[in-house]
């Protein structure tokens, strides 16, 4: 750096011999500087007043300076004296580099000081402890005339002690203070709009830099042409005086890490420092410095908030009640802040799991650690015991969903696991409803796509679904499938209707059909497929069944997500399968034996012509008549005919129609093809209605004839055997078991079956 020459330069506008530096309407070298006064001859020690008296040069204090933008170690320097010495640049950019090398020797000056102030303040490391001077600057092209405008526009008392020019043409005001005053960071915004509203900052000059002005880390370049305008250094006492005004606005808990209740602060004063306290301990009240009474005598130099002491004296504005009444008076109420921290916290695995926005969502150690230091206040170490008591006392063995369960935690077989349901049901509207009156679309819809038989047994499934979501005790029901043409709204039905109603659906086709991950599928109480082709081999159609099945009668679910370690969850959602009427399609029915029957509903979606509106005005339609209709639904009476047992709440119902093309559709559809051909080459050979017989003997027959030996394919008596078995557990097949066997069932077939033949053949075609 350069060092600073030991007399102080001339002033520009220092007066010549035998001119009065008073006076300023005759003196062409003051007017050539704007009408600001020069105090007087900076290279004497006094200099002539108004009067004629000679008074004594102020002992300016300095301030703190680095070399360059980039430097870090810091030095005491009057800016006026120092000479600068800057090369010539082509544009401001240029210059703007130069500051930024850590080879430029240059000035840079502040008008704070850190703790370290060998050190350039930082926020993290070396927060501001003090403030000397303030500075404002301009950042616009400032004329002569408007320079006349500082002092007339300064109250009298508060003029700025100097001016000078920038390497932009702007100008910089700088206050300084008669002692330097103790500062924080947490006052500084309020602060800076209590001084700057006294010091008329926005009407001395143009285009006041006002972030710059609040901002008590920012270095100012030296710039050149440094002019005195006031000898009245700014006193401590009136900075102290707008300390207290800001701090009144300030919010002081940013700057301590405990909160203890003021009673209990008061009385604790009151038992260690009551002998030399002076003044009336009461929040906003001022009083000594109490706590260290040889740091000054002043009885008003502090000022009592909820979290420590404000005070103008000593190296430090504020103290928090921590420091002053001691570690043993608040290891208690260090330990209730730990467990308000730690309150609804949970460790799980190797995450902490906290509620953001009603949401429990996992934090790695370090983003823990960050808001029990920002969030919470606390100290490093006591963020790190914070964290071993979440660990040790608050770890769980997992996380699974129980939906619309309330509870944060919830324990299954012996096991406690947090609770992060999220999903929600629609809530109903307040007022009872009569039928279409506020959900006249919805109302529409439903009379439109069911029946008047069907539409019962759809709203009573909807009923049990939604009420016992809305209760929060979700109960089991059947498998839905609803089938009916394309470009009827079973999709629309299921996602904004239906699924809206419970908080929305998942997709499950994969889950479907075997994969092993279903995170999705039991975070949510309505599993969706939407023509999908999880039936589209014997193989398929078998684990789809299966799963259907588990899913209606066996709660309990492995709860898998990628990376995690599956939990058995209970899961009494229910599952919508909407599908088209063509025969590839229907084949995701599953085989409709007796022990699946009442596990199903199949119902059929009516093609009536309606004209649906645009999607944006259709969707904003359902969402607002949705809790009007969900209102109806509570209150609504399902029909006896319709209200099953507790088991599933209501009673089991397949169109019939439906039924038979499933039946033609699926592989037992097939075998009663091979049935009915094996009756027709028989030609009337059998005796009463019904063939009764072994597997081997059917198979026998069949392969005596050549038509029927072909037909039968790869079949053998194995799988014919429990083709059979499967088709006796359905409906209207036309096969039953005669007699059970440890050697194999004796069947009974009905052969007098031309006209229900052609009846299932003739409703297949649909």
């Amino acid at each position: 750096m350069t060092t600073p020459q030991t007399a102080p330069r001339p002033s520009p506008g220092a007066p010549k011999e035998g001119n009065n530096p008073r006076t300023l309407d005759n003196n062409p070298d003051c007017l050539q500087q704007g009408r600001i006064r020069d105090a007087y001859n900076v290279t004497a020690s006094t200099y002539v007043d108004e009067d004629g008296v000679a008074v004594e040069k102020p002992e300016w204090p300095p301030l703190l300076v680095i070399k360059n933008l980039i430097a870090k170690a810091t030095s005491e320097v009057r800016p006026w004296d120092f000479v600068p010495s800057v090369p010539e640049f082509e544009s401001n950019e240029e210059y703007l580099k130069w500051r930024k090398t850590d080879s430029t020797d240059h000035l840079c000056y502040s008008g704070t000081v850190g703790y370290n102030k060998s050190v350039r303040q930082n926020k993290k490391t070396n927060a501001v402890s003090k403030i000397r001077a303030l500075i404002a600057n301009y950042d616009s092209k400032i004329t002569v005339a408007m320079e006349e405008a500082v002092l007339k526009n300064a109250p009298a008392d508060l003029r700025p002690n100097w001016i000078h020019t920038t390497h932009s043409g702007g100008r910089r005001l700088v206050w300084l203070f008669d002692e330097s005053v103790p500062f924080d960071d947490t006052i500084a915004k309020r602060f800076f709009e209590v001084a700057g509203n006294e010091l008329h900052t926005t009407s001395l000059l143009p285009g006041l830099d006002e972030p710059a002005w609040a901002d008590p880390y920012r270095f100012y370049d030296v710039g050149t042409d440094w002019r005195q305008l006031s000898d009245n250094l700014l006193s401590s006492s009136v900075i102290h005086l707008w300390l207290v005004e800001a701090g009144k606005k300030t919010d002081w808990s940013k700057v301590s890490e405990l909160q203890i209740p003021f009673d209990d602060v008061a009385e604790e004063v009151q038992k260690k420092f009551g002998n030399v306290l002076e003044g009336t301990f009461e929040l906003g009240q001022r009083t000594n410095r109490f706590w260290t009474p040889d740091i000054g005598d002043n009885p008003t130099a502090s000022i009592v908030t909820e979290r420590g002491m404000i005070s103008f004296s000593g190296d430090q504005l504020f103290t928090p009640w921590s420091k002053i009444l001691g570690a043993a008076f608040c290891r208690k109420y260090q330990a209730e802040k730990i467990a308000s921290a730690t309150q609804n916290v949970w460790y799980v695995g190797d995450k902490y799991y906290r509620k953001l926005k009603g949401v429990w969502q996992p934090e790695i150690k370090s983003d823990f650690t960050e808001h029990l230091i920002h969030n919470c206040k606390m100290k490093a170490e006591d963020a790190m015991g914070a964290r071993l008591f979440v660990r040790e006392r608050q770890r769980l063995d997992g996380v699974i969903p129980c939906l619309f369960d309330e509870r944060d935690t919830v324990t299954v077989n012996g096991k406690q696991f947090l609770n992060n349901a999220r999903v929600k049901p629609v809530q109903p509207h307040e007022e009872p409803q009569t039928w279409a009156t506020n959900f006249p679309w919805i109302a529409r819809f439903l009379q439109l796509r069911f029946d008047d038989v069907e539409r019962p047994y759809f709203l009573g499934w909807w009923k049990r679904f939604y009420c016992s979501a809305l209760a929060g005790d979700l109960l089991k029901g059947h498998a839905l499938f609803i089938v009916g043409k394309v470009k009827l709204g079973k999709t629309l039905l299921g996602v904004k209707m239906l699924g809206a109603s419970v908080g929305g659906c998942v997709d499950a086709s994969k889950y479907a059909t075997g994969s092993e991950f279903n995170k999705e599928a039991c975070e949510v109480a309505l599993r969706c497929i939407d023509d999908g082709e999880v039936a589209s081999d014997p193989n398929s159609h078998r684990r789809f069944s299966e799963r259907v099945k588990a899913m209606v009668a066996n709660p309990q679910e492995n709860y898998r997500a990628m990376y995690r370690d599956a939990q058995t969850v209970q899961w009494n959602g229910r599952l919508l399968v909407t599908l088209n009427d063509d025969a590839q399609s229907l084949q995701m029915i599953p085989d409709l034996a007796t022990s699946m029957e009442e596990k199903v509903m199949v119902l059929r979606f009516q093609d009536t012509p309606y004209e649906f509106p645009p999607k944006h005005i259709l969707e904003s339609t359902i969402e607002a008549e949705l809790p009007a209709f969900l209102r109806w639904l509570v209150d609504w009476s399902m029909p006896d005919e319709v209200m099953g047992d507790n088991r599933l709440g209501v009673k089991s119902h397949i169109n019939e129609e439906l039924r038979l093309m499933a039946l033609n559709a699926s592989a037992s559809g097939n075998l009663s093809e091979l049935v009915d051909l094996w009756i027709e080459r028989s030609k009337g050979a059998f005796e009463g209605d019904y063939w009764i017989g072994t597997t081997t003997k059917f198979f026998a027959e069949m392969m005596s004839d050549d038509v029927l030996y072909r037909s039968l394919g790869k079949q053998s008596t194995r799988s014919l055997g429990k083709r059979f078995a499967e088709a006796a557990e359905i409906k209207d097949s036309g096969i039953e078991v005669e007699k059970n066997s440890k050697n194999g069932n004796t069947w009974k077939i009905r052969v007098k079956r031309k006209t229900q033949t052609q009846t299932r053949k003739r409703k297949g075609k649909g």
